[in-house]
């Protein structure tokens, strides 16, 4: 689908990129529509990437709430020492 070293501030500055030629006025409409879809395919990208984030943001916050009950109903282990 891409390269994995796309990452998402370079996607974003290539969609502002896309947007400022467009504004320009200077693209004929084969371009226009190319560089239309270009843009379609990078937002998706993102979309993806900020769902991957934010899955792994969720999953983070749970181990941290399932770390933090263990240590309130066991106070005496240390559970840092598994980490």
């Amino acid at each position: 689908m891409g390269q994995a070293s796309d990452t998402y501030q370079k996607m974003f500055s290539q969609v502002e990129e896309i947007i400022q030629n467009m504004e320009n006025g200077t693209m004929d409409l084969d371009q226009m529509i190319r560089e239309v879809k270009k843009g379609q395919k990078l937002i998706v990208k993102m979309n993806d990437r900020l769902q991957e984030s934010k899955n792994t943001i969720e999953n983070l916050k749970k181990d941290l709430e399932i770390s933090a009950s263990r240590s309130v109903s066991n106070p005496d282990s240390d559970d840092r020492d598994s980490l």
